[in-house]
């Protein structure tokens, strides 16, 4: 008995040493693939400027460290989980508490919201998922709606519906993640690899998406088939407990943070890291990572009660943000991208506008205009978004004769790369020394068309976002003074709220260039100089 057990140590010596091999022998692969570095192919692209962003609203109602937050798809309301044992979903606009939970046990270490944001998830020591409906009579008992979804065998790390209210996955302390049917509560799917607790998770962000990424105290990310429950690609480059791992926005790459100091970038394409963001005097943990909506910006928590927020492509810091009193222990950027909120062990969430990130907006609000021209957008809208669809809208049925003139005189004499052109057009837009919003709609106006006409010739997706580059460095890089002394894009949104009242009885078009300044003749000068 003792040789035979002796020979089997020696077998599982063996396959561990065969496995070790073949992790080597991975590397080397990947080594291969390392030809540059990401902060060298972005070493032409226009830094960020300086990036400040002010707490916009502070959330306090739990009486004990706050440990997870996530944002509704509205873009409004938030939920909250607490070691006090309690999950509230707030209203982030008013800072009113709608709803209120006390959960059976401390430590709520998950909690998520539903697609639909009619139900929130929770869970934490209980080892359960629980799952409450949200109705709009205040007075009822959620407790008694609550429905057991989940049951681990060790404490409940992290949690996420999928893309309906009818699934949702789970991470666990006991090393596994599961995918579970809400209604039922059947397990549908469970997920073994790692060799110790899984502290977090996310989904792809892509609507037909069938994977997710995994982090846990085995210093592993392991991306998963959420159909076939096998581990696809696995990244063991950290050092200590990975504590947060996010999608970048194409989904094509991940950021991870962890309690190394660290956050890593991963490309899923490349099967390797691509990038570190650290700094020497940085010693303490990243405990939560998320990317802005345009993927430029990585925002991380620390536990030294910090925000850093990282350029993705230069590799650099571009701003500490301070507030917090205590460990920064999770956030996440609005849906929209115009925000974001961090929970803490202060016993606060903290709202932050974006505001000051001209460009990074300008982008996100380009791209949303362009998306909706080719018929492609998605997500519902913000704020601005929702301005300047209506008032391009307006300007196009205005002065159609007048655009197609010029997109047919620009199309016939573009070069191959027609935002170089478009460069041109911007420079002329201002060629009098005169920029107001009534201009910037117009430059809008055009470059969806312009969209418009090339998607119908068969133009690339990069070809769109180089458009949608060249308005964001043009309005947000060369015109950025302008922008700020226009209060930025809330500045339009007030624009635009003053075109529609300038005159009820007008329409919109009159009332748009009566706000801005911008008359018949200036706009006709405009599109035929």
């Amino acid at each position: 008995m003792a040789t035979e057990g002796l020979q089997e140590s020696e077998t599982l010596a063996s396959l561990k040493n065969e496995s070790e091999t073949l992790k080597s022998k991975l590397e080397e692969e990947r080594a291969k693939l390392h030809d540059v570095e990401l902060h060298q192919v972005a070493d032409r692209v226009e830094a960020l400027g300086q990036f400040v962003m002010k707490t916009r609203r502070t959330l306090k109602g739990h009486g004990n460290k706050v440990l997870c937050m996530d944002w509704c798809k509205d873009k409004r309301r938030i939920v909250s989980s607490s070691q006090d044992g309690k999950v509230i979903v707030w209203d982030a606009f008013t800072t009113n508490k709608e709803h209120a939970v006390t959960m059976p046990c401390t430590w709520v270490m998950a909690c998520a919201y539903a697609p639909s944001g009619c139900a929130v998830a929770c869970g934490g020591l209980d080892n359960k998922c629980s799952v409450y409906p949200l109705t709009f009579d205040k007075n009822e008992n959620m407790a008694s709606k609550k429905k057991s979804v989940a049951m681990h065998t060790n404490y409940l790390s992290a949690c996420s519906f999928t893309n309906s209210d009818m699934q949702i996955l789970t991470a666990s302390g006991d090393g596994t993640c599961a995918l579970w049917d809400v209604e039922s509560g059947q397990l549908l799917q469970s997920f073994h690899g790692h060799a110790a607790d899984v502290l977090c998770l996310d989904l792809a962000p892509s609507e037909t998406g069938n994977t997710f990424v995994s982090g846990g105290c085995d210093k592993k990310a392991m991306v998963w088939d959420l159909r076939s429950g096998q581990c696809i690609q696995s990244f063991e480059t950290h050092e200590s407990d990975i504590n947060s791992v996010r999608y970048y926005p194409s989904g094509d790459a991940f950021a991870s943070g962890s309690d190394d100091a660290t956050c890593r970038l991963y490309d899923l394409r490349a099967d390797r890291e691509v990038a570190i963001y650290s700094k020497e005097s940085i010693i303490f943990g990243a405990s939560s990572v998320d990317f802005s909506l345009s993927g430029r910006l990585l925002f991380a928590g620390y536990n030294d009660y910090t925000i850093n927020v990282w350029d993705v492509l230069k590799g650099t810091r571009v701003s500490i943000l301070f507030g917090h009193e205590n460990r920064v222990s999770t956030l996440r950027v609005s849906p929209d991208g115009t925000a974001f909120c961090s929970g803490s062990w202060d016993h606060t969430l903290r709202v932050k506008k974006m505001s000051c990130c001209l460009r990074e907006q300008t982008l996100i609000l380009a791209r949303d205009y362009i998306d909706l021209c080719l018929g492609t957008t998605r997500q519902s809208p913000s704020q601005s978004a929702e301005a300047m669809r209506s008032l391009a809208k307006e300007m196009e049925k205005q002065y159609q004769s007048k655009f197609n003139s010029l997109l047919h005189s620009f199309i016939a004499t573009c070069g191959p790369d027609p935002s170089v052109n478009l460069k041109k057009v911007m420079e002329e837009l201002v060629g009098d020394g005169i920029l107001n919003w009534g201009r910037v709609v117009s430059l809008f106006t055009f470059t969806g068309l312009l969209a418009r006409q090339l998607y119908a010739e068969g133009a690339s997706i990069d070809c769109f976002k180089r458009l949608a580059e060249t308005i964001a460095d043009y309005l947000g890089g060369e015109k950025r003074e302008w922008l700020i002394q226009n209060e930025g894009w809330e500045g339009f949104c007030k624009f635009f709220q003053t075109a529609k009242e300038v005159n009820q009885e007008s329409t919109m078009k009159t009332a748009l260039f009566a706000a801005a300044g911008v008359g018949i003749a200036g706009i006709t000068f405009l599109l035929v100089r």
